[in-house]
């Protein structure tokens, strides 16, 4: 994105000066000053996410355990300039470990999110991580490469033997909170980057477990649920695998670098499922 585009669209939401791009997420997001103090501008996939997200979260009321920030109206009243949307600014620093504290933050904004209703954009995605997601939740059909299906396949096997409990309830989640937490001070972790799907906390929970593989502060198992969690991790092993193959085919990375993101949840397989067996 040239930045004379981002400069327009951040004057479009109150912004002043040039806008600093950040280093985080695909770089795609930016920092600008406003009367009203910093906001992030960041890409939104599609026209009806931005006006539910903004409509929703607007509106919101979270406990003290948990920082979430709010979006931002543009200048004509929408929450949406040349497909980005804006979000105020939570001051913090990302953080490896911290899981306590991480899985403490998920539990009390889950909490906030437990009334909402499920939106229908969400039937309507076709990105690579809503692809992934429903493959991990048996809604579609994997159909990969061989290198892909060999790590997938016997995931699916035993999500196959591994229902998901009757009782866990569904509702609006943060469907990838791994890296999107930071912490100020004397202050509780905010999280950030809300990316929306309608699933089981526990999952949410799991995705975190799963993408520990990627940092260098190790969880123990004891700060996550521990009810039916083995069914939650199977389905975040498989939408994590599931979404390298849908990111090709989408153009969003070369076939090397997801076949090597592959063999690396494929081989942390064993590791992750044992401190949940089978019964």
């Amino acid at each position: 994105m040239p930045p004379s585009n981002i400069t327009h669209i951040a004057e479009q939401f109150g912004g002043a000066g040039t806008p600093e791009q950040l280093s985080g997420g695909q770089g795609q997001s930016w920092k600008t000053e406003t009367s009203d103090g910093p906001i992030v501008i960041k890409p939104s996939p599609t026209l009806d996410e931005a006006r539910w997200v903004g409509e929703t979260f607007s509106q919101l009321t979270f406990s003290p355990g948990v920082r979430v920030p709010r979006p931002v109206l543009s200048n004509q009243g929408e929450w949406i300039v040349e497909g980005h949307t804006a979000w105020t600014w939570l001051d913090g620093q990302q953080a490896d470990g911290r899981y306590r504290q991480k899985i403490d933050a998920a539990r009390a904004f889950h909490a906030g999110l437990r009334p909402l209703q499920r939106p229908d954009f969400l039937d309507r995605r076709t990105d690579p991580w809503a692809m992934a997601d429903r493959v991990a939740w048996s809604e579609a059909a994997a159909d990969y490469d061989t290198h892909s299906m060999e790590a997938l396949s016997p995931v699916l096997s035993m999500i196959d033997a591994t229902p998901a409990p009757s009782d866990s309830q569904d509702q609006l989640i943060h469907g990838d909170l791994s890296g999107n937490y930071v912490f100020a001070d004397n202050r509780a972790p905010g999280i950030i980057d809300i990316t929306p799907y309608w699933r089981p906390v526990g999952f949410a929970e799991a995705v975190i477990w799963v993408d520990t593989i990627w940092f260098s502060k190790i969880a123990e198992p004891a700060h996550f649920a521990q009810q039916w969690m083995r069914a939650f991790v199977l389905r975040a092993l498989a939408r994590r695998i599931a979404e390298q193959p849908e990111q090709v085919a989408a153009g969003m990375r070369s076939a090397e670098d997801a076949a090597g993101t592959v063999a690396k949840l494929r081989a942390a397989t064993g590791r992750l499922l044992e401190p949940w067996p089978s019964h």
